[in-house]
């Protein structure tokens, strides 16, 4: 049942330039399921607040990924990424900072 996906997982480190692994894929030889992951899991990495570092400010995580469109990065997904309303990632974020909070 989690065949779908499971390129994504695979893949999602490949770069669109061929230089990332597991097997230097490049383009559009990359699934687009781990494309696509690879821009979500690059910009949470960035985003979160993570027990080594605080979370970068929004307009710097952007900035960075902009600078990997076409490198690291699909250029086109990525800015089909950038007109994606992060609200609802905000508030996600917000409940779990709050839960923490309060769990300690």
């Amino acid at each position: 049942q989690f065949a779908p996906v499971l390129d994504g997982v695979r893949y999602h480190h490949e770069r669109f330039d061929g230089r990332g692994y597991p097997h230097g894929l490049r383009g559009a030889d990359i699934p687009l399921f781990a494309r696509i992951i690879a821009i979500a899991d690059t910009f949470d990495a960035m985003s979160s607040t993570r027990t080594y570092r605080a979370a970068k400010p929004r307009e710097t995580v952007l900035a960075e990924m902009a600078a990997c469109a076409g490198t690291q990065h699909d250029p086109r997904l990525f800015a089909h990424f950038r007109s994606i309303d992060l609200r609802g990632y905000d508030a996600l974020n917000s409940a779990h900072a709050a839960a923490m909070k309060e769990a300690a």
